[in-house]
């Protein structure tokens, strides 16, 4: 059975500077890290957004 309670694997990617930009200005206006957002935009690419509402407990939000 698939393990969804840990991040374990790595995905490198490269993106532009426009891309990394806006991701980090969106990630900051959600409250959340960069890898966040970009796993949270993921998950809701793959399975939807029904229980998006619900934060994963694995996901830590900054207090900055």
């Amino acid at each position: 059975m698939l393990n969804d309670s840990k991040h374990t694997e790595r995905v490198p990617m490269n993106l532009t500077e426009r891309e990394f930009v806006d991701c980090c200005r969106e990630a900051m206006r959600l409250n959340k890290k960069p890898a966040e957002y970009i796993r949270f935009v993921l998950r809701q690419s793959l399975y939807g957004t029904v229980g998006m509402a619900v934060t994963n407990g694995n996901e830590t939000n900054r207090d900055e």
